[in-house]
This record gives C-alpha cells, structure tokens and sequence, in this order.
C-alpha cells in the first residue's frame, strides 16, 4: 500500500469507494492455524503462546498475516513467551 499512497487515482479509488465491513477472526480458529504454520515449518510453539497470539490479533486478518510474518521471519525455532514478548513492539 505505501507505494500507492502519492497515486492520485489510487487516492480517488479509495475516497470513493463503498466501505466494506469485514467479520472478525474467530480467536479458536486464529491460534489453531498458528499452530499448523508452525508445526509445518517444524517449529515448536508454546500453547500460550498461541492464545497470546491470537488475542494479540484481536480478531483482524491482517494483523493475522503480519504477526504469523513477524514471528515466522525471526526464524525462531521454538516460540515461547520470551521470544514472542521480543517481537511483539515491533
């Protein structure tokens, strides 16, 4: 989106266009998709981790993507409250 931002027409699409209201993210179902990206990838995570996560997320898709990213990038092999508690202000 940043790169998108000085676009004049993006702009217009943007302020023009109809506002779509989107569900929250069930926090079961966040914390339980967690928890298959990262068994997947063979990390091992904590399962309070998983709900802190979750909560974390507070229900958006996208802060979804963007803290599975965050967490996924630090290559952390086993993510534990230490280490989420590391990444978190970023």
């Amino acid at each position: 989106m940043p790169q998108f931002l000085g676009d004049e027409n993006f702009s217009s699409l943007v302020q023009n266009s109809q506002r779509l209201t989107l569900p929250l993210l069930d926090l079961d179902t966040v914390a339980k998709s967690y928890q298959q990206i990262f068994t997947k990838g063979h990390r091992i995570i904590e399962s309070q981790v998983l709900k802190t996560m979750a909560q974390a997320t507070g229900g958006y898709a996208y802060a979804f993507q963007i803290l599975d990213s965050l967490v996924w990038e630090s290559n952390t092999q086993k993510i534990d409250q230490t280490s989420l508690s590391q990444l978190l202000p970023a």
